[in-house]
């Protein structure tokens, strides 16, 4: 029993202490993805979550979704050619 709290406490610690030290880094990649891919940097999605409850899922963008002359996407053009392949993952 108190292993649950202990470890309740301990990941919002952790996960705070995470967001803090990460903040710089994921207002850079804000930054990054409203310049390079001329929008809205955030990708939203609804999803089922605990008992088929559907939740707002938002993660970053990473695809670019400009398009051809013939309305498809470019497919393989780097979207942020200044950062690495290995940086992405």
């Amino acid at each position: 029993m108190y292993a649950k709290y202990i470890k309740r406490i301990l990941d919002f610690v952790l996960s705070l202490m995470a967001l803090i030290v990460l903040s710089p880094l994921l207002v850079i990649l804000i930054i990054l993805g409203a310049v390079f891919m001329r929008g809205n940097p955030f990708f939203t999605q609804a999803r089922p979550g605990k008992n088929e409850k559907i939740f707002k899922l938002i993660k970053f963008r990473t695809m670019d979704n400009r398009k051809d002359k013939d309305g498809k996407l470019f497919t393989a053009a780097p979207v942020f050619p200044a950062i690495p392949a290995a940086a992405k993952r």
